[in-house]
């Protein structure tokens, strides 16, 4: 993975994101100075969103494509992020289902609603947020039968008091059925 800081002319920084490998997704944890409330991210098109920060710390998965956050960020700001995906990359046939998994830390409990962005005909069958006992949660979807096979990327949204504090990025790989 590569990290570039920069300084802008806002008093503000911009942290440059991403991996060599469309394969080798990761997500980390991106520490905030305490006087820095939300973290702009800004993906290589320019569309923009925002991540709140838990215990001041954000969490994003890094790809391929640049991710940008703007920001007031830590010296080191790289840290372990509060939240991950057991498997960003998952394997699948058409027409079948994938469950996709979140793991997190202690902060699971402050994390009030899962979002997903569904590609065009998927589902979602089942659904298991973060609760007092478990520090992981999970959605399995439906696959349609007939979609083109290619990797399809799974945007997820882990939000408190309807703000993001996490965004992060499953890839569902998808293949015919064998005849």
């Amino acid at each position: 993975m590569y990290a570039y800081k920069f300084s802008l002319p806002s008093q503000k920084q911009l942290l440059a994101l991403w991996t060599l490998n469309y394969q080798a997704t990761s997500t980390i944890g991106v520490k905030v100075a305490n006087s820095c409330p939300r973290v702009d991210v800004v993906d290589l098109f320019g569309n923009r969103s925002a991540l709140y920060p838990i215990d001041g710390i954000v969490t994003v998965s890094v790809s391929n494509e640049p991710l940008y956050l703007v920001g007031d960020f830590s010296e080191n700001a790289l840290c372990k992020p509060k939240f991950f995906l057991t498997d960003h990359f998952l394997n699948n046939i058409a027409g079948e289902t994938v469950t996709v998994r979140i793991q997190g830390a202690k902060a699971t409990a402050e994390v009030e609603q899962l979002l997903i962005d569904l590609p065009n005909g998927w589902t979602v069958k089942e659904e298991g947020g973060f609760s007092a006992d478990s520090l992981q949660a999970y959605f399995t979807l439906n696959v349609p039968a007939r979609i083109e096979e290619k990797p399809y990327v799974v945007p997820i949204y882990l939000l408190t008091k309807g703000r993001a504090v996490a965004q992060l990025y499953a890839v569902v790989n998808t293949r015919e059925p064998l005849p």
